[in-house]
């Protein structure tokens, strides 16, 4: 038996470049978290709501055309207007100031489910005397 050359080629790996493989996806992965921390902080378009207040439902579709003031109205009858919590009494000259100079000022009412008629038809009353001739109410989708 003969031995000839060998075909085979022994190459050894530079010594800098040995386990490369698991540092390599550090900043990778550094990069992921950043975006991911980046996109949760974000991610909150609407700031909260200075009152809990759960709508009520509503089987209707449709999106309504959003109005730039934004009225809360809890069940125990507090009001909040643009995220700023006001006595009832002081909500007349507050809206009068807000919608002063504006062609078709517009509100957007955000009222607990458990709000009674009366106390609706109060306030709607409060926006009507304050030159606030349309008003959109908001509801949950069932």
């Amino acid at each position: 038996m003969r031995l000839g050359k060998s075909s085979f080629c022994l190459q050894t790996v530079p010594e800098h470049s040995r386990g490369l493989g698991d540092h390599a996806l550090i900043p990778l992965i550094n990069v992921v978290f950043l975006l991911l921390i980046f996109f949760m902080l974000a991610g909150q378009l609407e700031a909260p709501e200075v009152l809990r207040v759960k709508p009520p439902r509503s089987t209707r579709e449709g999106q309504a055309e959003p109005a730039h003031l934004r009225l809360l109205l809890a069940s125990d009858g507090r009001v909040a207007l643009e995220g700023e919590m006001l006595q009832a009494e002081d909500l007349p000259l507050r809206l009068q100031a807000r919608v002063e100079g504006e062609q078709k000022p517009a509100i957007t009412l955000k009222a607990d489910a458990q709000v009674s008629a009366g106390q609706l038809r109060h306030l709607l009353h409060i926006l009507r005397r304050a030159g606030i001739p349309q008003v959109t109410l908001l509801t949950d989708r069932s």
